[in-house]
């Protein structure tokens, strides 16, 4: 003997809404993932955003090299240089550059 599990009209109803809400949210978050990748220069709230870090963390990782952009005090980082930079360029070992002290402090106030 088979058994067939009817649904209420009202059940069926709150099923469909929770779908619809929960594409709804994804198609959300897919937009929202393909603006940040689509922004090559970030500000540094946004690079905080795609690195997944604090704000203190930031500032550590700027003193420690991570490369930065700044035309009259504004901040711009380039996703592709902090790629390169995370992959590449840096080794928590390893001490700044004179260079890199010096464009640091010169340059980056908080």
């Amino acid at each position: 003997m088979t058994f067939t599990n009817f649904m209420s009209p009202n059940d069926q109803t709150t099923l469909v809404q929770k779908e619809i809400i929960k594409a709804i949210v994804h198609e959300i978050d897919k937009a929202a993932q393909r603006s940040l990748e689509a922004t090559r220069y970030m500000n540094k709230q946004q690079t905080c955003t795609y690195l997944q870090i604090s704000n203190n963390t930031l500032d550590k990782w700027i003193r420690r090299g991570l490369p930065c952009i700044s035309i009259d005090n504004i901040r711009r980082f380039d996703r592709h240089a902090i790629d390169e930079w995370l992959t590449c360029g840096y080794n928590g070992d390893t001490p700044l550059t004179r260079n890199q002290r010096s464009f640091n402090n010169e340059h980056y106030q908080d």
